[in-house]
């Protein structure tokens, strides 16, 4: 009698453990609502106005947003890190997902701003709209932060333009968009070169670059500034390979984006004397970046992918790397009426404010979400908060 008691104790408590386990599952940054989930159902409301993206700018390229950069999104009051800010990339301890405390590091941490960052998907599920197959992206066209929005920082961006990229100031020409932080390629048995891929050098004391192409003319070509820096550009069968000399500053334009440009025949030397003719092709190549709709290096995930985590970010050679971006935009900073979707938050407490124990999703449940202040949970919105409920508790 007692060995059967026991075995319908252990089988009860397997069970509750099961449910947990499933319920620990559902609340994880990054996971998808679906079907049978606890939570589908709930009323959220819209964030704050003014809720927006901020970066805590720690790389090694002052003004840039780079690999080492932490992302938050930043609620009212914006500029500084808050309580119960959400951090979209991992910082020391914290996971992406984590609500900023008090008692944390990173707390009142000044954040610049994103210059027109919006989230959007690779249509990867076939149709035409979101899918629960549809990987969701953090996309930041131009990797220039607006660091006029920091509390003390110098509000005239347009006034340093000569600077190098190197100086810790701003630099706002067109020409520097679109670049991203790439340490130069160093030989070693720990860093082989893919098969199919090239290692590029331009003539600042040596900066190579791995890249996953052939290369159709290694001499490079002096293409614009940035700033006091010179812009030299390396073709390839597949692109066009931008580096700012005397810095780590790297940039891809793709050969489809390049067909776009009816003059990339004035890369070539004979015709380097054309200047007009180079600054209206640079103005080009970097208007073709900015708006590119393709991922980009140090794009956030929003969701998990084919082993890649939510709040990782995407690099050079990762399979989600210059994939084309759906043109039907999830959510922009600052909201538009044509978003698909909208921020909302669970009132948890039900004391009508976004606070500690209060969950956040991306919902898609309506077209337009942003012109209606609630929604509902539904199968396909974006957890983007962890931990704060639980069936077991």
């Amino acid at each position: 009698m007692y060995s059967i008691q026991s075995k319908i104790v252990i089988v009860c408590v397997s069970f509750l453990i099961a449910i947990c386990a499933v319920s620990a599952e559902e609340n994880v940054f990054g996971t998808k609502v679906l079907p049978g989930d606890s939570d589908i159902g709930r009323l959220i409301k819209n964030l704050p106005d003014g809720t927006t993206i901020g970066v805590w700018d720690i790389g090694l390229n002052p003004n840039f947003y780079d690999v080492e950069d932490i992302v938050y999104l930043d609620l009212p009051p914006i500029g500084k890190t808050n309580t119960n800010d959400i951090r979209l990339t991992a910082f020391s301890n914290n996971p992406a997902g984590s609500k900023v405390t008090p008692f944390d590091n990173d707390m009142g941490k000044d954040l610049a701003s994103m210059n027109h960052p919006y989230i959007g998907f690779l249509n990867l599920g076939g149709s035409v709209l979101y899918d629960l197959e549809d990987p969701v992206y953090l996309h930041n066209p131009i990797i220039s932060l607006a660091t006029a929005d920091k509390p003390g920082a110098n509000s005239d961006t347009n006034s340093d333009t000569n600077s190098g990229t190197n100086s810790g100031k701003s630099v706002t020409s067109s020409d520097c968009d679109g670049f991203n932080s790439k340490p130069s390629y160093t030989e070693g048995c720990r860093n082989r070169v893919p098969t199919g891929a090239s290692v590029i050098k331009y003539t600042d004391d040596g900066y190579k670059a791995v890249v996953p192409d052939k290369i159709a003319d290694p001499k490079p070509n002096t293409i614009g500034k940035c700033g006091e820096n010179s812009i030299e550009v390396i073709k390839g069968t597949k692109g066009y390979y931008y580096h700012i000399i005397g810095t780590d500053q790297f940039k891809v334009v793709s050969m489809n984006d390049a067909l776009l440009l009816k003059r990339m025949d004035s890369l070539d030397e004979s015709n380097a004397a054309n200047t007009k003719g180079i600054n209206t092709l640079t103005d080009a190549v970097n208007k073709i970046s900015s708006l590119s709709q393709q991922t980009i290096t140090n794009d956030v995930r929003l969701s998990s992918i084919r082993g890649s985590f939510a709040g990782t970010k995407v690099v050079d050679f990762n399979w989600d790397h210059n994939k084309l971006i759906s043109p039907l935009i999830l959510v922009t900073f600052p909201s538009d009426k044509n978003d698909l979707g909208a921020l909302r938050y669970y009132d948890k407490n039900g004391n009508g404010q976004y606070d500690a124990p209060d969950d956040i999703y991306l919902d898609i449940s309506f077209p337009g979400g942003n012109l209606n202040p609630v929604g509902f949970v539904a199968i396909n919105d974006i957890r983007l908060t962890n931990g704060t409920f639980d069936q077991c508790s």
